[in-house]
């Protein structure tokens, strides 16, 4: 067994290696492909007033959905959040949560959330340590929390709640329903938000719209098969960090890349592979960096960088890639 690549060898490794990152992106996807179980309703529409969430609400979560689609048995959950939001001065508006147990009605807050009004929708974004099942095995992950809320004619509300890790070992995409509790009488109560700072732009939120992902091998010019994405991205209330969730419009298998220190990167799940005298066997990982580039742009209406791959094993070896990832449209 080889101890190191000839080119030869090394270009067949780096073949062997963007299939194998895109059988990664395509594993991230089995247990990531976002699905979203529709909640029974009628359609949403935009208030007449202004944006308001204030007051009790009874809040149905969804059931997780397998890839296919199907709901997966004892997934949905009921809560009761008590809102509370005001508007500042230039149109900004802000809404904090108490999350609480249904069961439990007098007990504290469970969790707290920090809505903006952005777009139309309320939204909240959160960052956490998490964990993710991955088969049996439990492994920790760097969980994002997405929800989105549109306001009903009614006073209630509609939306979605996103939970994914990156890497993208785990997502799901869950409805949700809020219907208000008029005359509930809860104790607790959520946070002043007129004390929440106010929500700063972040540069990471430009990468939006289609986007074709293009893997080129510098020594020789190779250009892999290229690979279309649908990108959204969500970020943290600071502006520091955001998530770009890229799903595949014809799979809904999902990329994630994450945004920070002027910088988009991705990391994807490790892989097997063999090596080129079929024999030998590799560990394969492969992370993403694409620097945020000069001058403002809104859309981004591109990024460029580098991949790079690293194997360890019978026939260890490093490879670097060029990655474009050009906008095509909205």
């Amino acid at each position: 067994m080889a101890l190191g690549l000839s080119k030869g060898a090394q270009r067949t490794l780096v073949k062997l290696l963007a299939a194998a990152a895109l059988i990664a992106t395509v594993l991230g996807g089995f247990a990531a492909c976002l699905f979203t179980l529709g909640m029974p309703g009628k359609e949403a529409e935009v208030p007449k007033a202004g944006p308001v969430l204030n007051g009790s609400f009874k809040v149905e979560i969804g059931p997780i959905a397998t890839p296919d689609g199907k709901p997966v048995a004892g997934t949905a959950r009921t809560e009761t959040w008590v809102a509370r939001s005001t508007c500042r001065e230039g149109g900004a508006c802000v809404a904090t949560v108490a999350i609480i147990d249904p069961r439990k009605p007098d007990a504290p807050a469970s969790d707290n959330l920090v809505f903006d009004y952005v777009d139309g929708d309320w939204l909240m974004v959160r960052e956490a340590p998490d964990k993710c099942k991955v088969g049996d095995v439990e492994v920790d992950a760097q969980g994002w929390t997405i929800i989105k809320l549109k306001a009903r004619i009614d006073g209630s509300f509609e939306g979605e709640y996103t939970w994914a890790t990156a890497p993208p070992l785990c997502a799901n995409k869950r409805a949700m329903a809020l219907a208000p509790t008029r005359g509930a009488d809860n104790s607790t109560q959520p946070p002043d938000p007129a004390a929440e700072p106010p929500l700063k732009t972040a540069p990471g939120a430009a990468l939006r719209g289609t986007y074709v992902y293009t893997q080129t091998y510098p020594q020789t010019g190779e250009v892999f098969p290229a690979h279309t994405y649908n990108a959204t991205t969500f970020c943290l209330r600071t502006g520091d960090r955001c998530i770009s969730l890229m799903t595949s419009p014809d799979t809904h298998n999902l990329f994630v890349m994450i945004y920070g220190d002027g910088h988009f990167t991705a990391n994807f799940p490790d892989g097997d592979a063999h090596c080129t005298d079929n024999i030998g066997k590799v560990r394969q990982s492969s992370r993403d960096d694409l620097p945020l580039p000069q001058g403002p742009q809104d859309p981004l209406l591109g990024l460029v960088g580098k991949s790079y791959q690293d194997y360890t094993g019978d026939c260890p070896a490093k490879v670097e890639l060029d990655v474009t990832l050009a906008r095509t449209g909205d």
